[in-house]
């Protein structure tokens, strides 16, 4: 999927592609590329999502951001480990 959404020049598509990757969204949501998720599903991402360029999630176990989120800095990182 990280080459599909990567390639993908419109963003409303790139959008799309998103929805379809993550583990749930809401109604808008917009990230730059390049993007980089380990899973994708395990990303649950809340009302109004912006990412900008360079966006990593390291998503063995859920990761939940909330409303109004904007990653506005480039190359932003996030990793979250669980144990069962």
């Amino acid at each position: 999927m990280h080459g599909q959404v990567n390639q993908e020049i419109d963003g409303n598509q790139r959008s799309q592609l998103m929805k379809n990757w993550l583990g749930s969204t809401d109604e808008w949501l917009y990230v730059e590329t390049p993007v980089m998720l380990e899973e994708g599903s395990h990303v649950h991402v809340g009302e109004d999502f912006f990412a900008n360029f360079g966006w990593t999630v390291l998503d063995t176990c859920p990761v939940q951001s909330f409303r109004f989120l904007l990653v506005l800095a480039p190359i932003v990182w996030q990793t979250v480990e669980g144990w069962k």
